[in-house]
């Protein structure tokens, strides 16, 4: 692979209604009717300092509270809330995108979800594929944010949105412990999905290679199935940078990213639209 930055059209993507009443009613809904939220302010703070200060621009510490500088208290329950309220529908747009650009409609799939966060990636393959045929490894430090994701599924399964059967998903803080290899359904491709992960703080060098030998070791055991990585994030130097060189670590030269923009509605109802850019990656291991 090479370096090589291509731009197109944008995708106009939109979510199930059935979705879009499920996430009003566990994400919107809590927020808004919260009695510390107002028509200038959610849980008393304003939108861009719950974006810059609170989030961080996704990049904060969701096992921990958040230290108050003259507001009121957040829980690492409430960061949650507002991280899904700020980033999920942008988020599960780009990646709906790029499954629907490299997936065949009747794979079967392990997805393995570095950074899964409330389980956004995994919302949006089962938009587009048989939730019956998804098995799903979250990877996420934040037991906290897992409990979200899981929140969604099973409220999900409850309203028929995704199906009753589709396998359980499992949850691990670490890709290290087993959980990976023993989660993994029979048959079928497995993905690596890197979905905004690569400009979290906490990444350095070590933890880097790390993770690309894990994946290394996965490729060796499972040499006759088709083994893919997904990266997306927004245009952040930072992010790039490490994932250049995690890509390194797995032998390869350079990455190869892509710019895309998605345009999509926070409502179904609502008449204006929402666009956001990202860049991403698509590739088999070889």
């Amino acid at each position: 692979m090479s370096a090589n930055n291509v731009k197109c059209r944008p995708f106009y993507s939109e979510w199930s209604a059935g979705f879009d009443s499920l996430f009003n009613d566990l994400v919107v809904d809590p927020i808004k009717s919260d009695r510390r939220s107002s028509d200038n302010e959610i849980f008393g703070y304003s939108a861009d300092c719950i974006k810059a200060d609170v989030l961080r621009w996704g990049r904060a510490d969701f096992t921990k509270p958040h230290a108050t500088n003259g507001h009121g208290p957040l829980s690492v329950k409430d960061k949650c809330l507002l991280y899904c309220y700020f980033n999920f529908r942008s988020h599960f747009h780009a990646t709906k995108y790029i499954f629907s650009q490299f997936l065949e409609p009747d794979e079967r799939i392990t997805m393995i979800d570095i950074g899964a966060g409330p389980f956004t990636s995994y919302f949006s393959i089962t938009e587009e594929f048989d939730s019956r045929h998804i098995h799903y490894i979250a990877v996420d430090r934040s037991p906290w944010m897992s409990g979200m994701g899981q929140k969604l599924q099973l409220e999900a399964k409850r309203r028929n949105i995704i199906s009753p059967n589709a396998p359980p998903s499992l949850h691990t803080t670490n890709w290290n412990n087993g959980t990976l290899e023993r989660g993994i359904g029979n048959g079928g491709s497995i993905i690596f999905n890197f979905s905004y992960f690569f400009a979290n703080p906490s990444l350095n060098d070590r933890l880097i290679q790390d993770l690309a030998t894990v994946i290394l070791e996965i490729r060796k055991r499972h040499l006759i199935r088709r083994i893919f990585v997904s990266y997306a994030d927004s245009p952040r130097s930072i992010a790039k940078t490490r994932y250049d060189k995690f890509i390194r670590s797995l032998g390869y030269n350079s990455a190869c990213l892509k710019t895309h923009e998605v345009v999509f509605k926070n409502r179904l109802s609502f008449l204006h639209t929402r666009t956001t850019e990202f860049e991403y990656e698509f590739f088999e291991l070889t």
